[in-house]
């Protein structure tokens, strides 16, 4: 018998509309955080340094250019 293969899987496009006003507090402080402790696991990793400071430079040529 022939393997078969999964079929695609197709989710519904939603978009979420909100502002950043609308996140509780304690929300924007859990992601403060989360993202405070990624970036110092980061860091401990061996060329972490150079990976964060590589993927700011992206970010900013994508602002200005």
């Amino acid at each position: 018998m022939k393997p078969t293969t999964p079929a695609a899987v197709r989710l519904p496009q939603t978009r979420l509309d909100f502002a950043p006003q609308d996140i509780p507090e304690h929300v924007l402080k859990i992601m403060a955080m989360a993202s405070c402790g990624l970036t110092e696991k980061i860091l401990r990793e061996p060329g972490g340094r150079e990976r964060l400071d590589a993927e700011t430079r992206r970010r900013k040529q994508g602002m200005t250019g």
